[in-house]
């Protein structure tokens, strides 16, 4: 079993190779670790990234591994519900989306399905634009030339 510790740093470099793996598709910078204020409402996201003229996509990251995925994907698509609405009642101009990266560790595919499935549903009643995207661990520790510990 691991320990908490190898867990934190295992959603450390997977936020950020992720983070860095959406800064190669959009060929742009994100800025890191942004929150969005008023005068009762905070909210933390991951990054921000301009993806058009007057375009910008918050961004959130979720690690997730096998073990978790059926136990937490109520919680975890709340999470996505309860952002959403928290952006939403910031009232920022309409030009602004979230983009969700769900990072799995050993995840099988009918697991990313069915988190897919159930985000889909969820989505229509969402106040904003909210794209969901999904990153192998595995995958982008090779990507990036890091040597996988398991």
């Amino acid at each position: 079993m691991q320990s908490i510790r190898n867990i934190r740093a295992e959603v450390v470099l997977a936020e950020d190779l992720t983070i860095r793996q959406l800064e190669a598709d959009y060929k742009t910078s994100i800025i890191r670790q942004v929150k969005f204020e008023s005068e009762n409402i905070i909210v933390p996201l991951d990054g921000i990234i301009r993806v058009g003229e007057n375009l910008f996509r918050g961004v959130e990251v979720k690690y997730i591994t096998e073990v978790s995925v059926k136990k937490n994907v109520r919680n975890l698509l709340a999470d996505i519900s309860l952002l959403a609405n928290r952006l939403s009642a910031l009232n920022l101009p309409d030009n602004i989306s979230l983009l969700v990266a769900i990072v799995g560790k050993d995840i099988k595919e009918d697991s990313f399905n069915l988190i897919r499935n159930q985000f889909n549903s969820l989505v229509k009643g969402m106040p904003i634009s909210v794209e969901l995207r999904f990153f192998d661990f595995e995958e982008l520790q090779k990507r990036f030339g890091i040597k996988s510990e398991t």
